[in-house]
């Protein structure tokens, strides 16, 4: 899902007034927003597929890396994110472009999913020293198909193959990947809730050794209101995190319908950020009257898609953590 943030300044040299908040309200958006910051944390997933179709190399399969943003709830350590940055487990479509003496010829190949190795990591710096690590290795082991482009979002791209050897070797000699930590889906410490975009991963080899939030922390029951300031810390494209401000913009999507997405709309909301590629599964929180950071959803998708979007919905709190079995339902 690609992402792209606008930004607008107005200015009104008549009026005289800007809308920077008070040095006491600033300062209190500022401890709330870092605390947050703290028990977030970035996540990468290595996908390996593999085609059927003969390409003349040897090596016919993909490494792919994607990328998304969650948080660490409680004690005992459960990773919060979108389901749809963990779910991984299907086959994928790439157009790809060739040059034939025919002239140039497009086609659709189908990548078989065959596995995943999955990491968090504490800030951007560090997913992206190890995105370079990843493109390097790649570019000493990959077979490059020189007449063939992957075209992607409209751009094309030389279609480098790995082995499924290859792939394995990557995490055994990478040096980047040591700050981080890699962690396992099984059924035992796995939920997931796919209508509502919502899944928890129970990191039970990190107890103790990362920042967290608490159920306090979250707003289950909050109603939002239309123009309500929220926040969220985004991550555009992986390069540094960015604190977003915005305002809600719709509670009430009940008769939403989305042609690729079979989501619950009913427990999703809108707000007028316009929040980049990075950041699904980025908690999104509100400042309460008494000055405490409260947690109200986690980024979903941009609504509409692109190139029309104008906004961003998530995931509501309440339902997100019923849907997991962390509060009870009514």
């Amino acid at each position: 899902m690609l992402l792209f943030s606008c930004f607008f300044i107005f200015s009104c040299a008549s009026c005289g007034e800007t809308d920077t908040p008070s040095l006491n309200e600033a300062q209190i958006v500022h401890n709330v927003a870092e605390r947050f910051l703290k028990a977030s944390v970035k996540i990468l997933v290595f996908n390996y597929y593999e085609t059927e179709e003969d390409l003349g190399g040897e090596k016919k399969g993909v490494m792919l890396v994607d990328s998304g943003s969650g948080y660490i709830y409680n004690r005992e350590h459960w990773l919060f994110t979108a389901h749809h940055v963990l779910d991984c487990e299907t086959s994928k479509t790439l157009h790809i472009g060739q040059q034939t003496p025919m002239g140039p010829m497009t086609a659709e190949v189908s990548w078989q999913y065959k596995k995943s190795r999955y990491f968090i990591v504490r800030d951007c710096s560090i997913v992206n020293a190890i995105s370079k690590a990843a493109n390097k290795f790649k570019k000493e082991k990959a077979y490059r198909y020189p007449d063939i482009r992957v075209i992607n979002n409209g751009q094309p791209f030389f279609l480098d193959c790995v082995s499924e050897q290859d792939f394995d070797d990557f995490f055994s000699s990478s040096q980047e990947l040591a700050a981080s930590h890699e962690f396992y889906i099984t059924p035992d410490n796995y939920r997931n809730d796919p209508k509502n975009d919502s899944a928890g991963v129970r990191l039970k080899h990190l107890d103790g050794q990362l920042d967290f939030v608490t159920l306090a922390d979250h707003d289950t029951d909050h109603d939002l209101m239309y123009g309500e300031t929220i926040y969220i810390w985004g991550a555009p494209r992986m390069i540094i995190e960015q604190l977003y401000k915005g305002v809600s913009a719709n509670a009430h999507l009940d008769n939403l319908v989305l042609e690729k997405l079979d989501f619950d709309t009913k427990n999703f909301a809108l707000t007028d950020m316009v929040i980049a590629e990075g950041s699904s599964g980025s908690m999104l929180f509100r400042v309460n009257e008494r000055g405490e950071g409260k947690i109200i959803g986690l980024a979903s998708f941009m609504f509409p898609p692109p190139p029309f979007s104008v906004g961003y919905a998530f995931v509501k709190i309440g339902p997100f953590l019923k849907s997991l079995g962390f509060i009870e339902k009514p």
